[in-house]
Parts: structure tokens; sequence; C-alpha cells
């Protein structure tokens, strides 16, 4: 008899895009880094690092909407960019015998 035992092959890092237009969100999309991670913490860090760099190195900002974590706000702050990140457990179901 067999069963399935569920592991985690690692983790990716899921970034959601999304543009507000006017007080309006009129475009999301999500991206799937393609890099595994093998621990939590090594996907944790990466997204610290790469917030930490947009911060320093590019117009974006820490953002005050629920479910974001930085924004880019054109001249007029009238189509802003949000940037979310989120850490995907990848899944192995591999089967083992009971």
């Amino acid at each position: 008899m067999s069963t399935q035992i569920l592991t985690y092959l690692g983790y990716r890092i899921k970034l959601r895009i999304a543009v507000e237009k006017n007080l309006v969100f009129t475009t999301k999309n999500e991206i799937l880094v393609p890099t595994l991670f093998d621990s939590l913490q090594d996907a944790r860090n990466e997204i610290i690092s790469d917030i930490n760099h947009r911060l320093g190195d590019s117009f974006y900002f820490r953002s005050q909407k629920m479910g974001f974590d930085l924004v880019r706000y054109s001249q007029e702050a009238s189509l802003n960019t949000y940037l979310a990140y989120r850490i995907i457990p990848v899944k192995n179901p591999r089967l083992a015998e009971a």
C-alpha cells in the first residue's frame, strides 16, 4: 500500500505588478521568478535585497496601500505602479511505502 507524502522542493518568489490610472487599477500581472530558493530565509533575503535596491536606485517608495510593498509614482501621480512580493512553496508529491 502506498501513501502520498508532500515535501517541498524549495521556494519561488511571485511578483505582482499593478498599474493604477486615475485611482483605478487598470492592469494586474503576476511574474513567477524562475530562481528556486532552498530555504524560506533565502527567498526572504532576495526580496529584502530587491526592495532595498529599488528604494535606493530607482523611483520606488514604500506603498501605503494594503497588499503592496512598493509604489512608483508618475510625475503627475496619475499613473502609478505598485509591486507586491509573495513567497510560494514549490511542492513535490512523492510516493512512499506505508
